[in-house]
């Protein structure tokens, strides 16, 4: 499976033409390539343009009169005609947003994207954004549509945005699935309205909610109210607890001990065999649903196809594991390994995959599952699922799509652990594409730790709450992020590591020499802890709702014990993260917020040295 976010493909221009003073009143604009409107509230208009240029490219580019600076915006290459374009107050902030909605002239199947952009006078922050190739729909996705809407009771002066999804049906018939959205913590979250309420759409009509399709699709899930959700309770203490007993994370699930194997499968084993030694069987789907819990599937060597694994009702998401373990020194690599067959669908409760070689691994609201030095020719996708783990191994080469943490049909991941994980070599030559080594959209209990990232484009790490609001209660422990990358030749390398808002975050123990990137004034931030990182980060980046300590910034000093000043690495162009003799990041780690053990595993001492290494 290959999932690009944002594909090169042509595209037709068209937005909602809000009325500022009253924003229930929309309509759609036709044919202008400028409007012209004050967005900075200084007296002056900016121009906002949509212009062509040879080749088929074209851009949306925003100048402000009073810095005399231009943001430009790429939409599409080979786009055929701009048919629209506008700006509106859709917040009720008193400031206008730039608004629009393109749509693909490519039948099989049209493609929506839809963005709001804020604007402060001196840059634009995305406030919502819209993709329907992301959607979990799939292959049952038939067609989209992104409007600007008032729903009765919503909040004052904003206006709601509705996506209405086009499903398919197994009778070859339709239906209309509507998420709704609306202004919470500076963005544009998925919320239920009331049963009641009515909805004033583009062209003035009133619609009850229900009768315009009151439904949660495969891509939200749903946020009751305009405040973000409470943080669950704190997850149980890692490997990376410090001495304080301060708790950092999820823990690797222990390996299964397992003797002799009592499950068999072979590239030339046949599905209605036993499964026995000598009648092997030929899928991992077949040996999971034939083996008991607590077994252990022995694979034989050679290649394999993709592995769709179903969910099997005889085994419970508390039960003991499944695990699939190569023959004594073989070799086995498969195709796409499927946990859960098709987008939204159950997947298998407790199942390990260890040592062996996968293209990319798709887990569909799987509960208990973990690859255990997995060598992965491709990327992982965890959609919707909890308690999945990979432990050790790496996952890499990709091209022009990337692994990512998401939403499906309403489920929220849940428990995702990556610890000692090689991230490596994501890369893209399409400037639509948005790439990084692991995306994480949105998730609950998330921990990052003793990881790599290196040759990855746009992001190594970005870390950004979607559709279900914030991300909660996450951990990123002694990692180092090589400088990302760009191959496109038009799009700029961003970050190493991203992490834009949050509820629950620790941040400790990194070490980059790129910039961080953290969340922006309208993001929201609730207890972060920021402590014992070495990286590029500027005075303008010190937040003051983030708790930091002990770290070593080049530009800055953010908290009182903060150090400013070159890291020291020992070799950084040669992804050597360790503190070099006479560094300033030996011994100037905070004991009560370090991890206990560096990237090596190695016990940190009673100073702790910054970064994810102690010493040399």
């Amino acid at each position: 499976m290959r999932i690009a976010l944002r594909s090169p493909l042509s595209f037709m221009l068209f937005v909602a033409l809000l009325a500022v003073a009253i924003p229930a009143a929309v309509a759609l604009a036709r044919t202008p390539s400028n409007v012209r409107a004050n967005l900075d509230s200084d007296a002056r208009a900016e121009t906002v343009r949509a212009a062509h240029l040879s080749g088929g490219w074209v851009r949306l580019q925003v100048r402000d009169r009073r810095s005399g600076k231009t943001v430009i915006t790429w939409l599409s290459p080979k786009a055929r005609r701009m048919s629209a374009l506008d700006v509106a107050d859709v917040t009720g902030d008193g400031r206008k947003d730039v608004w629009y909605v393109a749509r693909t002239t490519r039948k099989a199947p049209a493609r929506t994207v839809a963005a709001l952009l804020s604007w402060n006078g001196r840059h634009a922050g995305s406030l919502f954004r819209y993709d329907s190739r992301r959607s979990s729909l799939r292959k049952r996705w038939a067609g989209s549509r992104v409007e600007l809407v008032q729903v009765s009771g919503a909040n004052a002066g904003a206006t709601e945005i509705r996506v209405v999804e086009r499903e398919r049906l197994a009778n070859k018939t339709t239906r209309d699935v509507a998420t709704y959205y609306r202004l919470s913590g500076g963005k544009f979250v998925a919320y239920t309205p009331s049963s009641d309420a009515t909805v004033q759409g583009a062209d003035g009509s009133v619609t009850k909610v229900g009768a315009a399709g009151r439904s949660t699709p495969a891509t939200a899930a749903p946020v009751a109210g305009a405040t973000p959700p409470a943080a669950p309770p704190a997850a149980p203490s890692g490997p990376g607890t410090p001495a304080s007993g301060k708790p950092a994370g999820l823990t690797a699930p222990p390996e299964p001990s397992v003797s002799s194997p009592s499950v068999f499968v072979a590239p030339n084993g046949n599905d209605g065999a036993a499964c026995s030694a000598g009648a092997p069987c030929a899928t991992f789907d077949r040996a999971y649903h034939v083996a008991k819990p607590g077994q252990l599937v022995q694979v034989a060597g050679g290649t394999y196809g993709v592995q769709d694994m179903t969910a099997d009702s005889s085994k419970s998401a508390t039960g003991a594991v499944v695990v699939f373990r190569p023959a004594p020194g073989a070799s086995v690599k498969t195709g796409e390994v499927h946990c859960g067959k098709y987008a939204g669908d159950l997947g298998p409760n407790q199942v390990e995959l260890a040592d062996m070689t996968t293209g990319d691994v798709l887990t569909q609201r799987c509960n208990g599952f973990t690859l255990r030095r997995v060598t992965m020719a491709g990327g992982v996708f965890v959609d919707g699922s909890t308690r999945f783990s990979m432990v050790g191994g790496s996952m890499g080469p990709g091209h022009n799509y990337h692994p990512d943490v998401q939403v499906v049909n309403g489920s929220v991941p849940h428990d995702v652990l990556f610890e000692g994980v090689r991230f490596h070599d994501w890369t893209h030559d399409d400037t639509n594409v948005h790439m990084e080594c692991l995306q994480v959209s949105d998730v609950v209990n998330f921990t990052l730790r003793n990881s790599t990232f290196e040759n990855c484009d746009t992001f190594d790490l970005h870390v950004d709450g979607t559709v279900s609001g914030p991300v909660q209660n996450v951990v990123i422990e002694n990692n180092t992020f090589r400088p990302s990358t760009d191959h496109s030749g038009a799009t700029p390398a961003y970050y190493g590591l991203s992490v834009r808002d949050g509820l629950g975050v620790m941040i400790r123990n990194n070490a980059s020499d790129q910039a961080f990137a953290l969340p922006s004034s309208s993001d929201t931030v609730q207890n972060w802890t920021v402590a014992n990182n070495a990286a590029v980060l500027g005075s303008n980046q010190c937040d003051n709702r983030i708790a930091f300590s002990h770290n070593l910034w080049t530009d800055a000093t953010c908290g009182s014990t903060d150090r400013k000043g070159a890291s020291g690495f020992v070799n950084a162009g040669n992804n050597d993260y360790r503190p070099a003799s006479g560094s300033k990041m030996l011994n100037g780690g905070d004991p009560a917020l370090s991890t206990q053990y560096d990237l090596r595993g190695k016990a940190r001492d009673a100073t702790p040295d910054i970064g994810p290494y102690e010493g040399q």
